[in-house]
């Protein structure tokens, strides 16, 4: 633990960055200091990212001073970010398969004897930086080889490598078993001892509250608090991050009156003991016609993944989902379509758009195939047709004929994957984050879309990491941890339906409601 007359290996003051009609960071400080943890935690969107490529020389900061060793300095490309000591390991984990583990560590730091590669000496120092991580597998290794814990050490070990004084750690266990994820936090430990700074990004607070020194919180670009040594809780963190939620600037409209189908029409959908197998504990849920059913929990805690099996792009262990009282078998996407399931998924609708089309063929892609005609020829006046009641209904306009889809704004892009559910008819629209990284007017033109569609008697499950919005929006809340479904807030039923009760589910709390103020208790 760093002393108060330690100076900060690196430090951040007034940070700021903004994109058209959003800010990502606005005046933010942050420190490291030798030989300590701190980790940074955030819902989606906080500015976790943002503050990670500015500091590895990936964006530009609009306004801000970066200090490394106390000396101000520019952060232009990887290279200078690098050549400073600040080394990252990203969560998607950087490395090269078809090289060995060595190639990698020394990649575009190739030790070298004259105009030739020095490969004695790449291979003693690569296993040097290996060992010094627990590593056991020679360098010789191709890295395709190796298991993912393997290759995380790999990149950890390139940082060693480079005499880096600072480590940038994003979301270092989320593809690893149990086994692998202690070993790495072990190795984590070793190199705090030996006086690296070490930030930390991840959601899983087990592990943050084993090994952090300090904890900093974001959210929507904007340091909560920073919380240090014994004022380190679990109820700490989720006040930080629940002042968050009550900032007056990001505020949706009043949350609406609850659906009157909410409770009280048979389901549409039943969710029985659904399972991958893996990383989704069985799960089960209802979704009535014309409810609005938020769908939460912290980064990675398995949202996406539960939505990919209710649409059958992933395929399930175990369970049962039924429509309208009937079994319903998923052996992909299409059939789900067909049975009235629409999923948007995460990313501004990036992910459900086809980029280099124009936004009419983007809507009705996936009704080509009902409507040919000899079943050859599409019936193009049809599907004008379609696309001119889903963009009505929408109130969407463009701004001029020929555009593709990727140069429309983020909001029209999501309108335009909103049209794409729409014209299939469906039954269970499941919005997969659908206002992340939109401005606050778009926001809210999304809420109101989407509660029009509800009044229509859609079923919408609504998913978002956004407390907030969560509260806002839905009619009730089901919220994941981990994997598993750790709670199910529903104020028809007198439950605390707050951002406090769904971010105590989310961080593996129970909550319980007194009269006037909730409590926390660990589980």
């Amino acid at each position: 633990m760093p002393t108060t007359s330690t100076a900060p290996v690196l430090e951040v003051r007034g940070l700021c960055k903004r994109y058209p009609g959003v800010v990502a960071l606005d005046q933010v400080d942050f420190r490291a200091y030798p030989g300590e943890v701190h980790a940074l935690i955030g819902e989606n969107g906080a500015g976790k990212s943002t503050l990670m490529k500015i500091l590895g020389g990936v964006l530009p900061a609009d306004a801000g001073d970066i200090l490394v060793a106390g000396q101000a300095v520019k952060l232009r490309t990887p290279l200078d970010s690098r050549r400073l000591g600040i080394n990252q390991v990203p969560q998607d984990i950087g490395v090269m398969p078809n090289l060995s583990a060595a190639e990698n560590i020394h990649v575009g730091a190739e030790l070298r004897w004259g105009p030739w590669l020095n490969w004695g000496q790449t291979f003693e120092a690569s296993a040097a930086a290996l060992e010094q991580v627990g590593a056991t597998f020679d360098p010789r290794t191709p890295v395709w080889r190796l298991s993912a814990a393997q290759q995380q050490l790999v990149v950890i070990a390139r940082a060693i490598a480079r005499a880096g004084r600072v480590l940038v750690l994003d979301e270092p266990t989320s593809s690893l078993g149990d086994r692998d994820g202690e070993k790495l936090l072990e190795v984590i430990c070793h190199l705090r001892q030996q006086g690296m700074a070490i930030i930390y990004i991840s959601h899983r607070l087990n592990e943050i509250y084993s090994l952090a020194d300090r904890i900093t919180v974001l959210h929507d670009g904007h340091v909560m608090g920073t919380l240090q040594g014994e004022a380190i809780s679990t109820r700490a963190v989720i006040n930080l991050m629940s002042q968050g939620t009550a900032r007056p600037s990001r505020r949706l409209a009043q949350r609406h009156d609850r659906s009157e189908s909410a409770g009280t029409s048979t389901a549409l959908l039943q969710v029985r003991e659904l399972t991958d197998g893996d990383r989704i504990e069985p799960a089960s849920f209802e979704l009535a016609a014309g409810e609005i059913v938020g769908l939460t929990g912290l980064v990675g805690s398995g949202r996406s993944r539960l939505c990919r099996l209710l649409c059958g792009a992933d395929p399930k262990r175990a369970g049962r989902i039924r429509i309208n009282g009937t079994d319903a078998v998923f052996h992909g996407p299409a059939q789900a379509l067909r049975a009235g399931i629409v999923y948007v998924p995460e990313g501004q609708g990036d992910e459900g758009l086809f980029p280099r089309m124009s936004p009419q063929d983007n809507i009705t892609m996936g009704l080509v195939a009902q409507h040919r005609k000899l079943g050859l020829f599409c019936d193009d006046a049809e599907l004008a047709r379609r696309c001119r009641e889903a963009m009505q209904r929408l109130h969407i306009q463009l701004p001029a004929d020929g555009l593709w889809a990727t140069e429309l704004s983020a909001g029209l892009r999501q309108k335009l994957a909103l049209a794409r559910g729409l014209v299939m008819k469906p039954k269970l629209l499941i919005l997969d984050e659908p206002t992340r990284n939109l401005d606050a007017h778009a926001k809210v033109e999304v809420v109101d879309l989407v509660r029009e569609l509800a009044r229509a008697g859609i079923a919408i499950l609504w998913v978002s990491s956004d407390a907030e919005e969560i509260v806002r929006v839905c009619d009730r809340a089901l919220v994941m941890c981990e994997g598993r479904i750790a709670g199910s807030l529903n104020p028809a039923d007198g439950e605390h339906f707050t951002e406090e009760s769904v971010l105590a589910y989310a961080t593996g709390m129970r909550f319980d409601a007194a009269p006037q103020t909730p409590w926390y208790v660990d589980r």
